[in-house]
């Protein structure tokens, strides 16, 4: 099954059939549910694991931990995508960004296709720059993308997007250095014409950040609903406001949304 099989079989749509999103009016039932429907969700992924045989590896990537990986995932995201989109499996390293700039980071630009690490902890993406922006960015409109056992260290956030649909985060963990005053993940949907829909969070762990651990908000007042469909499937929200108690919030959903 390709990646664009995830799409065709409606694995998104069918995760909606669980229950109200988060965002929604009976959004708590979308939390704590049992894992056979969490499961349920992403069983058909398996199958497409090692279907590009790419990594940041054949781009350069140290994966260290202190070297700059920068260049390396920047092609390497180029090349999956020209590679008519697919998942890739990344090994248990630690992948390095933030040593030059501080808005360094993964900047995703593909549509179905996705990551798969080898577990939290293990499979890093950080952003080592004291002002560091973000780990890893959705810098174009994606949709039906798949990222599990990784860990992101630095915001993830849209930036450029103008809209991010359909997309699962499976066993991810999301944190931030204690003092950058920073959310681990911010989805801020002022400027997407059609904002993020259909967003995934499975089993994820978000992480004592600096600020908030999850902010998605819609700051306009032009009555444009521009964030849906947000779930979270057993979360562990563990501490917050490292840097900034005031508004260290676990989540945060503010704005026009549904």
């Amino acid at each position: 099954m390709s990646a664009l099989d995830i799409a065709a079989r409606g694995l998104a749509s069918r995760a909606l059939q669980l229950g109200e999103s988060f965002g929604g009016p009976d959004g708590s039932a979308a939390i704590g549910r049992q894992r056979s429907e969490a499961d349920a969700i992403t069983e058909p992924v398996q199958t497409i694991l090692n279907r590009i045989d790419l990594t940041p590896e054949n781009f350069g990537a140290m994966a260290d931990g202190l070297t700059s990986d920068y260049s390396a995932l920047s092609a390497f995201v180029l090349a999956l995508q020209q590679a008519s989109h697919g998942i890739t499996r990344l090994d248990a390293r630690a992948y390095t960004v933030g040593t030059q700039t501080a808005d360094e980071g993964l900047s995703w630009i593909d549509s179905n296709g996705g990551l798969v690490g080898r577990g939290m902890g293990r499979t890093i993406i950080r952003n080592i720059h004291p002002n560091a922006t973000h780990s890893m960015k959705f810098a174009a409109s994606c949709e039906n993308l798949y990222f599990a056992d990784l860990q992101f260290h630095g915001r993830v956030l849209p930036s450029g997007a103008q809209s991010v649909k359909n997309v699962i985060f499976h066993r991810c963990c999301f944190t931030t250095h204690p003092n950058q005053i920073i959310n681990a993940v911010q989805f801020t949907t002022d400027f997407m014409a059609e904002g993020i829909r259909s967003i995934f969070f499975i089993d994820c762990t978000f992480l004592n950040a600096g600020r908030m651990n999850l902010e998605i908000t819609n700051h306009t007042n032009d009555g444009v609903i521009r964030y849906a469909d947000i779930h979270l499937i057993r979360p562990r929200i563990i501490g917050a406001g490292q840097a900034a108690p005031s508004a260290g919030q676990g989540l945060s959903f503010s704005g026009k949304g549904d």
